[in-house]
This record gives structure tokens, sequence and C-alpha cells, in this order.
């Protein structure tokens, strides 16, 4: 008993059995070097990156359209495209003195397609090219197309060309001159208005006037806009006296369009 009381006071007041090593009291302080309590900030460049400059020239929309449109013309519209009835939709007719409005037209038909020379200039037909006599007979059915079953008998003939029915139609209309130049002369000077609309009044005036035109009796603006203000009704009272005051005198179409308010 004694010597259990021995042991349990060794245990209690912290001795360790023999051959044991004794713990530290302390623990000593670790080997590593301390953390920094502060963080230094990494240095920041900046110069931008180095990169290959990159030299880009863009050319102006403008420029390369206009170098486009040098280098290349597009080719005129064929004639074998054209809806004629789409341009003329009524026919040549010796009664309705609509010769210079269907010249005129089918001129333009022809200049925008560059065949206008088939009406202008003699060739014979086994001269030229295949092509050339396609496009030719494409006339020759579009002014057939577009004139009255009376001009046709007097021009249609075997082999014709679009140039020889051209020049009869034009001796057929312009024939005799003088004489026809004196009744459309005469007809324009004596148009009034009447009880027709201003603007079918100023269209068989300028009709006239261009069919005067076409038989070597040209109409200044002024005669026309002058016979336009003679001819008007009396319900035009008012504007046939202002018209001829203004200053500058106006011209048909403006005329034409101070009427028509």
């Amino acid at each position: 008993m004694a010597g259990s009381h021995a042991s349990d006071a060794g245990s209690d007041s912290g001795e360790l059995p023999h051959g044991s090593a004794p713990l530290p009291a302390t623990f000593p302080p670790p080997t590593s070097s301390p953390l920094p309590t502060t963080i230094s900030p990494l240095p920041i460049s900046t110069a931008p990156p180095a990169t290959a400059s990159l030299n880009l020239t863009v050319s102006p929309l403008g420029a390369a359209l206009s170098d486009g449109a040098s280098s290349s013309t597009a080719p005129p519209p064929s004639i074998h495209a054209v809806n004629i009835g789409a341009h003329i939709d009524f026919k040549l007719d010796p009664i309705s003195d609509n010769y210079s409005k269907w010249r005129r037209i089918m001129s333009f038909i022809l200049r925008k397609s560059s065949v206008e020379s088939h009406v202008l200039v003699h060739s014979e037909p086994l001269q030229q090219t295949a092509q050339w006599r396609y496009d030719d007979l494409q006339i020759l059915l579009m002014i057939y197309g577009t004139i009255t079953d009376e001009l046709y008998d007097v021009i249609s003939a075997k082999d014709i060309t679009a140039y020889h029915a051209w020049v009869l139609l034009d001796a057929f209309f312009r024939d005799n001159l003088a004489g026809r130049a004196v009744h459309v002369g005469a007809a324009f000077r004596s148009t009034v208005q009447g009880d027709l609309w201003i603007g079918e009044f100023c269209r068989r005036l300028k009709a006239l006037a261009d069919e005067l035109d076409n038989l070597d009796e040209h109409v200044s603006d002024k005669t026309l806009t002058l016979e336009l203000i003679r001819g008007l009704s009396p319900r035009f009272q008012v504007m046939a006296s202002l018209l001829p005051m203004q200053v500058p005198f106006p011209n048909f179409v403006q005329a034409r369009s101070r009427l028509m308010l």
C-alpha cells in the first residue's frame, strides 16, 4: 500500500517514469520565415504590347465604283427584249395627226438599244451580219405593229428593211409640207378651249405645235403660251389678263400649272 501511494504521488508531482525523455515545457517557434503581413503590388507596365504595325489603306466606295464603271461599260438593252406596246399604246394614223409623237417615241426606243442606225442609214442586208439582220427584222415588226392597216398596205413590200419602212412613212406624212403646214397652222391658231378641261386644251395645242415643228414650221414656247392665253374660255378671264403681265413671262409649262390651280 505504501508503494502504490508512492507511485501515485510521483504521478501527481509530474515526474516521468525512469528512462523516458522529458517533454519540453514550450514548443519552439517554427524555423520557416514568417508570412509577410503586407503584399507588395506587382509592377504593372503601361507600355502597349509590342505588335507589328498594320498599314491598311481603305479606298473610298465612290472611287471603287468609278474605277469599275470606267473599266467596264454595261451593254445596251437588246431591241428584242423591248415590249413596244408598253411605250406606244396607240396606232400611227393619218387622221389622228400623231406622226410626230410616234416618230419621237420610236426614235428614243431605237436609240436606247443603239440600233437607230437601222432607220437612218441604208444598208444591204446580205452584206451585214446575221445579228444585224435579226435586229432589222425586229425593228420592222415593231413598226408594223404600231401602224394602222391602211399604212401597212402603203409601205409593205417584199424584202423591205426597217430603213425603207421608215423613209416611206416619213414621205407619207411629210409629203406636200407647205400644204399640210397651212392646214395644221390654221388649226393651231383657231383652237380654243370651249368646254374642254384645261389639261385637254393644253394637250391639243401642244400636239398641233409638235406637228408644225415636224413640218419644218417651228413654234416657239412664247408663241405657244400666247395661243394658250388667247384661247382660254371666259371663265379664265382673270388669269388671261394676269398671265401676260407677269415678269418674267411664263413659259408654257408654268402657264399650264397656274391655270390648273
